[in-house]
């Protein structure tokens, strides 16, 4: 049992591990692209593949962490990818062998499914995030009970061996939801912008890199109006204040599928792929009109925001690199005609 234990308990740290690997900025289970889900889906039942494999067997039931897998899942991932996920994992449960408790499992995993996203949002609403966890594996652990006396027709027996599992989990979840929190505060600090909060140079760097055979795509490139002028006039903290003012903006319309960056300075850069040129216009415009609402007040002097914009759209055989040269190309002819305005290859 122990040897299956550790076993467990190395699936899960590996779990964790390719999951910070797929998206290394960020566990923010609202913001995930399709493309994220579908990969923390596959991984998510391939662990639990595994913890099945190579669990504790006691009679008919098998004894496993997959309620650690669960609980982390949910908590960190949501419902879109462990739901699928947790389904997946019961019915590869046949693939070991097709017998009554295969669909006792099956019909455990439904419920599971069915309560757990229901659960997960109650107690985010109610308490701290370990309180969390053990939440979601307590129960977890308590619905698996009945099964596992009925599968074993025994009762102290699968009792004892949850109760063990439980206290196991306990202690897991306390030292891994640390290390996720510090794995994300590391991640998140070498690919977030500190005063913006927004995505830093180095992912955009990276996803120019990664996107670099794509097509169809748009760069734009952003600096504020003035900005040395305000740094200079009125010092750092002021400039600070507008550009966090600014970060504030560009979050609030940022999604999944429009990402904004911080690449130096006062400049900031939109990536665009695969979206008419219409949706980025009015993008574009509805992000420029609630920038120049920012008022930040000096000694009773009110100091407003205007931006300069360069957009270019990717041409045929032309690399994104070189998008992104036209785009800041772009940029400089609007600074240079009279600023607070768009340039572009339309």
């Amino acid at each position: 049992m122990i040897v299956e234990m550790v076993a467990n308990i190395g699936i899960i740290i590996l779990n964790i591990y390719v999951i910070f690997k797929i998206n290394p900025s960020s566990l923010n289970k609202e913001k995930f692209t399709k493309k994220q889900i579908i990969y923390y889906i596959f991984f998510e039942t391939l662990a639990g593949f595994w913890l099945m494999t190579n669990a504790t067997t006691i009679g008919n039931t098998r004894f496993d962490l997959r309620l650690v897998l669960f609980s982390l899942g949910y908590k960190y991932l949501g419902w879109k990818v462990m739901s699928p996920a947790v389904l997946f994992i019961a019915i590869s449960r046949f693939m070991l062998d097709s017998s009554v408790a295969s669909w006792i499992n099956l019909l455990l995993a439904v419920i599971l499914l069915v309560t757990l996203p229901i659960l997960t949002t109650y107690l985010e609403k109610k308490v701290s995030p370990n309180k969390q966890l053990y939440g979601l594996v307590t129960y977890i652990a308590l619905i698996t009970s009945p099964f596992a006396i009925y599968s074993t027709g025994k009762v102290w027996e699968p009792q004892g061996i949850l109760f063990l599992l439980l206290l196991v989990s306990y202690l897991i979840i306390y030292l891994l939801n640390h290390v996720i929190l510090e794995l994300q505060t590391i991640f998140v600090g070498a690919t977030t912008d500190d005063l913006t909060q927004l995505h830093n140079v180095r992912m955009f760097r990276e996803r120019i890199n990664k996107q670099s055979g794509d097509k169809n795509a748009t760069v734009v490139m952003i600096d504020i109006d003035h900005f040395k002028y305000y740094n200079d006039q009125y010092g750092h903290s002021v400039g600070d204040q507008i550009l966090q003012e600014v970060g504030f903006v560009f979050h609030r319309y940022s999604t999944k599928n429009t990402r904004i960056y911080r690449i130096g300075g006062d400049e900031f850069a939109i990536l665009f792929f695969n979206q008419s040129p219409e949706s980025i216009q009015a993008f574009i415009s509805v992000v420029q009109k609630a920038i120049s609402k920012i008022e930040v007040s000096i000694g009773g002097e009110i100091l407003t925001v205007q931006l300069s914009i360069g957009q270019a759209l990717q041409q045929n055989e032309e690399s994104l690199t070189q998008t992104l040269q036209r785009a800041d190309n772009y940029l400089y002819q609007a600074k240079n005609n009279g600023r607070n305005q768009l340039q572009s290859d339309r």
